[in-house]
Parts: structure tokens; C-alpha cells; sequence
């Protein structure tokens, strides 16, 4: 009798969607779109002429260090979280421990630096944008505004990130062990299939009947 399956159902035994919703996978989406917002507003917007020059200046207090700043981390961890979510699409792939816990304890190390440097990117750029005269451009306001908010919602983004990788590394013997015992037992399952394959074939004759092994006794005439 054919069953059929609720969409919810389906969903629920997806891959894909079941590491969609990961909080890793969320959370580092998150902070790749964060990135993203801050890098493309800065280059967009960010560089503005004033009323009587036509050269373009930085919006945060015409220092280009500041928008240099923002756009060189946003792009930076932009590049970070892609390479990290294809590196956490092949974690299955990875049985190696010594090889499981080098890319954790590398997550673990970059999302400690880059909560860290969006924490000096936001105070950097929130005291630049204090010091500048908004009446100084005709557009680019709302750029500053943007940048220095999502600079800000990337702190504790990457800060999740982090104690998601420390997680990760203290229940990372525990998984590579679960894996090996699957691995084992399914390598068992195969090698138990063969042998009863190879025994039936052994024991049964091509006419139909019994094969007469070493052990059995010859047939008496």
C-alpha cells in the first residue's frame, strides 16, 4: 500500500533543507549577508562630492581610512563565510579527526578575529560618522547610517559563530566516533552479504542439487 508523504515530512528528511536550517548554516548566512550590506553601501554610496568640489570623499568624515575599513572587512568576510559554508557542506565527507578539528579550530580562530575587527570597525566608524557634517553632502547619508549599523548586528553574529565552533570542537570526538561505527557497520553489513552470497553458491549444485564438501562423507555405492 503506497504512502505518501507530507510536504512537512519531506521536508524534515531533505538534506538540503535540513542544513539550511542549521543555526551554523542560518548564522552564517547572516553574517555573509551583513557583510555584503556594509562592503556594498560603502562602495556605492559611501564616496560622495560636496557642493562646491566635484571630488569624491569618504561620507564618514571625508577620511577614506573609514570606508577603506568597511569595505575591506565586509569583502574579506564575505570571502570568509562562503569558503566556510562550502568547507560546512563537506563536513559529512570529512572522516579524518586530525583533518575535522584543524577546520573547526580555524572557524573558531577567524570568527574570534572577525567579531573582534567588527567591533573596531564599529566604533571606528560610528566616531568618524559623529565628526562629520552631514550638510557637508547632498547623498550619502543614508549609506553612513547603513554601514554603521550592520557593522554593528555583525558583532554579535560572529560572536555565535563563535561559541557555535566551540561547540562543534568539544562534541567533535563524539561525532567522528558515531561516523566510524557507521562506517564499520555498514562495511560489515557488505561483508556478511558476500560471504552468505559466496556460501550458497558453494553449496548449491548447478543441476539443483547438494554439493558434497570436504567434510561430508563420499555416498556409498
Amino acid at each position: 500500500m503506497m504512502t505518501f508523504l507530507s510536504p512537512l515530512q519531506w521536508l524534515m528528511k531533505n538534506k538540503v533543507f535540513l542544513f539550511v536550517i542549521k543555526p551554523l548554516t542560518l548564522t552564517r548566512t547572516i553574517a555573509w549577508i551583513f557583510a555584503l550590506v556594509v562592503s556594498g553601501t560603502l562602495v556605492t554610496e559611501g564616496y560622495q562630492n560636496t557642493l562646491w568640489s566635484s571630488e569624491l570623499h569618504c561620507v564618514l568624515n571625508s577620511n577614506p581610512v573609514a570606508c577603506g575599513y568597511g569595505i575591506g572587512v565586509g569583502l574579506l568576510g564575505f570571502l570568509v563565510c562562503v569558503i566556510f559554508l562550502g568547507l560546512d557542506v563537506a563536513e559529512n565527507h570529512i572522516t579524518k579527526a586530525s583533518i575535522y578539528k584543524a577546520v573547526i579550530i580555524m572557524d573558531l580562530v577567524v570568527s574570534i578575529l572577525w567579531t573582534f575587527l567588527w567591533f573596531i570597525g564599529f566604533c571606528f566608524l560610528a566616531h568618524q560618522w559623529t565628526l562629520s557634517d552631514s550638510r557637508r553632502y547632498v547623498l550619502g547619508n543614508s549609506a553612513a547610517r547603513i554601514s554603521i549599523t550592520f557593522s554593528f548586528f555583525s558583532i554579535p553574529c560572529w560572536g555565535t559563530l563563535v561559541y557555535l565552533s566551540i561547540l562543534r570542537l568539544q562534541s567533535a570526538p563524539d561525532l567522528l566516533y558515531a561516523r566510524s561505527l557507521d562506517e564499520l557497520g555498514s562495511s560489515n553489513t557488505e561483508l556478511g552479504q558476500l560471504c552468505f552470497t559466496n556460501s550458497a553458491e558453494f553449496h548449491t549444485s548447478p543441476v539443483g542439487g547438494t554439493a558434497v564438501g570436504k567434510n561430508d562423507p563420499l555416498p556409498k555405492n
